[in-house]
């Protein structure tokens, strides 16, 4: 590639909401957490599973329709935001902490899941079933990875250099 020499027309849109294809077959609901596969790039419901990357919370509903094709069907996705998200065991300790995606609803501290697909840090408690969770899409943001040993009881960080995220909002229902 040259350097440029003329203005060039980068097709700018904003970052904040992001329509993704979705994987043939699959299902997605309004609210779920949302991934896309490494083989393919195509958006499927996130899982405890290797090869797939946070895309971030489902917009809308989309459902497969039957002798589809990969990326027939699309949809809109929030990269960042707070969103309350249901957990199991949660207590205030949880607040500054980063929560990982057991399923497409449900989020969990490190230790309870197997393959650490890092969903956002806890910014607020709800009760022991909900929390809210800022949502940063990794690729946007400078996520530091909670170093993890079972004999350290180190806190967790979450640095974004355009962002900052208050507790104070936790008693808001959503």
């Amino acid at each position: 590639m040259a350097v440029l020499t003329a203005a060039y027309e980068d097709n700018r849109q904003d970052g904040d909401i992001i329509y993704y294809d979705i994987l043939a077959a699959q299902t997605i609901y309004k609210g779920a957490i949302v991934v896309t596969q490494n083989a393919n790039g195509y958006l499927v419901n996130a899982t405890d599973a290797t090869g797939i990357n946070l895309a971030g919370i489902a917009v809308e509903n989309s459902v497969a329709v039957a002798g589809e094709s990969n990326g027939d069907r699309g949809i809109r996705v929030f990269l960042n935001g707070v969103f309350q998200l249901p957990c199991t065991g949660a207590t205030q300790g949880w607040v500054g902490q980063q929560v990982y995606a057991l399923d497409n609803n449900t989020v969990a501290l490190r230790h309870s899941t197997t393959n650490y697909l890092l969903v956002g840090c806890v910014v607020g408690f709800v009760s022991s079933t909900k929390v809210k969770v800022a949502i940063c899409c990794p690729c946007q943001t400078g996520w530091l990875e909670e170093s993890w040993s079972s004999s350290s009881s180190s806190s967790s960080s979450f640095s974004s250099s355009s962002s900052s995220f208050s507790s104070s909002s936790s008693s808001e229902s959503t």
